[in-house]
């Protein structure tokens, strides 16, 4: 068949689509409809999305269901404002009105969705080159780049990337489709999120690295809901700090026996600390919160860099600590264990403890000794130009780090009370004792880390005014000074 009919054939479809859309969208009245059912949409969007938007009729098509409310208004508001390209999409969403968006993404957001490995993909991995593309995926999407500073795909997206707040599922869509966004993240086609943390996570990718992320989230599972953390690897296959800097061990270098079962314990404990330590964590915190990547990024005090100088005096409680007392007072402060079931922080011979130290240790295996690394524990940085400010902090907040962290710095949890992004004050956040609790470090932090994503992109007298807010809120009293204070009253 001549070319100039078929293209003239596919002009004419889209059309009647088009055509058939807008009078849809204009004759509908959805502020009277159930949020459970919309009557009228599966006839009009099946031919694209699939029967209540399960799946995409085509494979460059996603699937919208179970995807975050949040997360579908805002494309659907970005599509009306023309910053997504769709024309199709476009010019069907203008004739909405914003309360017809909400009800949609709500539709959606409800319909359950759990996604089955299609056998063909599975065969697809017996060929090299796909083969090839599952394993640079994987790596990828559970550790991430961090010499690049592209964290892994959970850490937005939600345990088992189903999805979370403002973030889409990724398990499960078309490969072709997530393919197609990541390239118009790189090229600026599409907005790329809060700070452009999209943008520049697709910029740092290979064109070879995006055809793999793509092509195996496309065969993840979406097992419905994670209760419990998704269990990848222990640590990347590849270098993951940037040159310069110590590289702690590889997965290929992972112990067994009892040691490994005890650093593999210890490594859960590190990362979902509420989960598996929860007798003694009285906040929402992991301790991968202020030890970035699970204690393997530089400059986010890490553990590799911290084993060998211990022990040492600390003029915090006057004494020479060991690894085991340095961790007992990461439980008291940043943990606020004083507030946890059980009163107080693990003891030095615990399982929990052991497991920590283990998991720390090996982090630090060939290691030097008693010698400063480069990237320990937080940078050193300058003085801000201007004293910093708790006014202008609060605007900084308010414009780069409310989206993740919450309007009122109360973090974000998923449906099972799991902590995705941790809560900066509040009663569930790190006590007046911490070190975080400290503009200095707070802003040495904030300079190097975030945002989360993206780091690097504040000023320095945008970290500074954004520590200097965050550590001016309320959150819970210093439980050494509630101790001297309760002494005092009983004398």
């Amino acid at each position: 068949m001549n070319k100039h009919v078929l293209v003239a054939a596919g002009v004419l479809i889209i059309s009647i689509v088009i055509v058939a859309n807008v009078t849809w969208a204009r004759t509908n009245d959805f502020s009277k409809t159930p949020q459970k059912t919309l009557r009228g949409f599966e006839q009009t969007c099946i031919a694209c999305h699939g029967v209540n938007g399960r799946r995409g009729s085509a494979d460059g098509v996603p699937r919208l269901a179970s995807d975050p409310k949040r997360y579908l208004i805002q494309q659907l508001d970005e599509f009306a404002d023309k910053k997504r390209q769709n024309a199709l999409m476009s010019e069907i969403v203008k004739n909405l009105t914003p309360k017809q968006i909400v009800v949609i993404a709500t539709y959606f957001s409800q319909i359950h969705f759990l996604s089955t490995v299609p056998a063909r993909r599975i065969r697809l991995l017996h060929i090299s080159k796909f083969k090839r593309r599952w394993v640079i995926g994987k790596e990828i999407v559970n550790h991430g780049l961090w010499a690049k500073a592209v964290p892994r795909c959970e850490a937005c997206h939600g345990p088992g990337n189903t999805g979370f707040f403002n973030t889409p599922s990724l398990a499960g869509q078309s490969a072709k489709y997530l393919q197609a966004q990541l390239q118009a993240f790189k090229d600026g086609r599409r907005p790329g999120g809060v700070d452009g943390v999209m943008s520049h996570i697709a910029r740092s990718l290979t064109v070879q690295q995006i055809k793999a992320v793509s092509f195996y989230l496309s065969i993840l599972p979406d097992n419905s809901k994670y209760k419990t953390p998704a269990r990848f690897t222990l640590a990347p296959s590849i270098p993951d700090v940037a040159k310069g800097f110590f590289q702690p061990p590889l997965e290929k270098e992972a112990p067994t026996g009892e040691f490994g079962q005890s650093v593999r314990f210890g490594y859960l404990i590190f990362t979902h600390t509420p989960l598996f330590a929860r007798n003694y964590v009285g906040d929402n915190l992991s301790c991968t919160n202020c030890h970035v990547d699970g204690g393997r990024r530089p400059y986010s005090a890490p553990m590799w860099a911290a084993w060998g100088i211990y022990p040492k005096y600390r003029r915090k409680n006057h004494k020479i600590n060991d690894m085991g007392m340095r961790i007992q007072g990461c439980f008291r402060f940043s943990e606020n264990g004083s507030q946890s079931t059980s009163g107080h922080v693990p003891a030095l011979n615990s399982k929990v403890m052991i497991a920590l130290k283990s998991y720390i240790k090996w982090l630090a295996t060939n290691a030097p000794a008693g010698v400063k690394l480069k990237g320990q524990g937080y940078a050193h940085i300058p003085p801000p130009r201007k004293r910093f400010s708790i006014t202008r902090g609060k605007v900084v907040y308010a414009n780069r780090c409310a989206a993740c962290h919450g309007i009122h710095g109360e973090g974000r949890q998923n449906i099972f009370g799991q902590t995705v992004f941790p809560p900066l004050w509040g009663p569930n956040s790190f006590n007046l004792g911490a070190g975080m609790h400290n503009v200095k470090t707070a802003a040495a932090f904030i300079d190097k880390n975030m945002p989360f994503g993206h780091p690097g992109i504040l000023t320095l007298q945008q970290a500074w005014d954004a520590a200097a807010y965050m550590d001016s809120r309320p959150r819970p009293p210093n439980p050494k000074r509630v101790a001297n204070d309760a002494r005092a009253k009983k004398y």
